[in-house]
């Protein structure tokens, strides 16, 4: 099996991940230390590197082609060949979680504010589904959830391709409905 484990960063991918290759007995592989060596500069205002796709893709696509089976974890979801996955699990988190798990981290303002928009527009979901296609995407919310639940959840989607659901997650209604989005957009233009 070889499994994509994705999602905005700061909800919970390499946690999610590294448990389920143990649990699954695959190969644990973090791209965002592959695409460190393919990076063209680093922005020191967002303290991110900027990658060249296109060279990590032309890399993976070799790499991954010699491996029986693996669970993947990224946000660069671009960058991942589509042959090379079966199964790709999104990890979704309330704003206000995601928010204060970045600050947690040390993230700059600018940083935080553009992971949070991402989460609140299915960015990744939205590259996801564009790339690999609904029929291999499964969402998962991981809000209030322990690691076991949302292991157990992307095990289900895993294994049964039929449970595999998007569009489960809506955070504009969500935090429209908890009086928190106007809140938030007043707080990007402050961030």
């Amino acid at each position: 099996m070889k499994i994509l484990v994705t999602g905005t960063p700061g909800v919970g991918k390499t946690t999610i991940a590294r448990r389920l290759a143990q649990l699954l007995k695959l190969e644990y592989i973090n791209v965002n230390e592959i695409a460190k060596k393919y990076s063209v500069e680093y922005d020191e205002k967002l303290k991110s590197y900027i990658v060249d796709v296109n060279a990590l893709k032309k890399y993976l696509k070799i790499f991954l082609s010699k491996k029986p089976g693996f669970i993947l974890d990224t946000h660069l979801v671009e960058a991942i060949p589509v042959k090379q996955v079966d199964c790709v699990i999104i990890l979704r988190l309330h704003p206000k979680v995601l928010r204060k798990r970045l600050e947690e981290r040390g993230y700059s303002r600018e940083k935080i504010r553009e992971n949070v928009e991402a989460e609140i527009v299915d960015y990744v979901t939205v590259n996801a589904v564009k790339r690999f296609g609904k029929e291999k995407v499964c969402e998962i919310n991981c809000t209030d959830k322990s690691v076991d639940e949302v292991v157990r959840e992307a095990i289900n989607c895993i294994n049964n391709p039929s449970c595999r659901a998007i569009g489960v997650v809506n955070w504009l209604k969500v935090l429209e409905e908890e009086g928190f989005l106007l809140d938030l957009l007043n707080l990007s233009t402050e961030l």
